[in-house]
């Protein structure tokens, strides 16, 4: 989970899967820096481009600012009336292709590919319609349609997992006017945190005597609420840590066997900008392989990896 940046989507496609030609059309919204590499991207993706146009993405900002005056006077109103508001889900179910293309089809929390087996959440950080660690809480219905209010989650850390919880280290703010970092959260945000600031992975050759390969291991205590929230350190999610980790060191080692600078990159960049599952755990393998050759980090200082 290293930091990634909300880019605003900026093309509009309407799209077919290729393997599926018999399937209905559907339109995605995404980010791309030209028309080329948009028509590259839902190549590679596996679609047939029926029509590509660009899109502003202000269109989508005015009809969540109208959906928003809505919240703001409906839901506690609802609320006072022991109701439940319904927000409109379509809005940023618009969004959740995009979101998963900023996360390359992980998880953001616990950086899972998960695309291949579910259809994955649009996740709110903040929770919309109540807060379980302060049942007094109304939620915060203002950031129902704040972008950066969106995260792209698997069932398993959403669902089972974090849920509506939200533990802050400062003041709850409940009113939309007070200032968010009053609360100062308790959970890493990726869009504003890099995981591996919070949290360390245990690398295979570990001889802790109580930590196991794969397992999380907090660096600070926000580190600490995120894997016990997320679930990050659930037995089948540290077993398949696991094989990302021996996947990395062994593409490592047969990049360095070979002498090949370029494959040697392109592992360093695939785990530094996410497209390796399991990224940050994967990078701390590689550094950890590197330290145990007497080779320093291939890695910049600033990123802190291994235990």
């Amino acid at each position: 989970m290293l930091e990634v940046q909300f880019h605003k989507p900026n093309f509009r496609a309407k799209v077919r899967e290729k393997t599926r030609p018999e399937a209905s059309s559907v339109f995605r919204l995404f980010y791309a820096a030209n028309a080329f590499a948009a028509e590259k991207h839902l190549d590679s993706l596996g679609f047939e481009l029926l029509d590509l146009k660009p899109y502003n993405f202000q269109d989508w900002l005015d009809k969540a600012t109208i959906a928003r005056n809505a919240a703001l006077a409906g839901f506690p109103e609802a609320r006072k009336a022991g109701k439940s508001y319904e927000f409109d889900s379509g809005l940023w179910s618009q969004l959740k292709e995009h979101l998963q293309e900023l996360f390359q089809g992980r998880c953001a929390y616990c950086e899972a590919w998960f695309q291949s087996v579910s259809f994955g959440d649009v996740e709110h950080y903040r929770p919309k319609a109540g807060v379980t660690d302060d049942p007094d809480h109304p939620g915060y219905y203002w950031l129902a349609y704040e972008p950066e209010n969106y995260l792209p989650a698997c069932s398993q850390c959403n669902t089972r997992g974090k849920k509506n919880l939200f533990p802050i280290k400062g003041t709850r703010v409940s009113e939309p006017s007070a200032a968010l970092a009053m609360e100062a959260p308790l959970l890493i945000n990726p869009f504003n945190d890099r995981q591996c600031d919070h949290i360390a992975y245990v690398p295979i050759n570990t001889t802790h005597p109580k930590l196991l390969a794969g397992m999380a291991v907090e660096r600070t205590e926000r580190g600490e609420w995120s894997i016990r929230v997320y679930g990050l350190n659930r037995d089948p999610l540290v077993r398949e840590r696991v094989r990302a980790q021996k996947t990395a060191v062994l593409r490592l080692k047969e990049a360095l066997f070979n002498r090949n600078k370029a494959g040697l990159l392109e592992i360093l960049h695939d785990c530094l900008c996410g497209k390796e599952e399991f990224c940050t755990a994967a990078a701390t393998e590689i550094d950890a392989y590197y330290k145990d050759m007497g080779l320093g980090t291939p890695f910049p200082p600033e990123i802190k990896l291994g235990i």
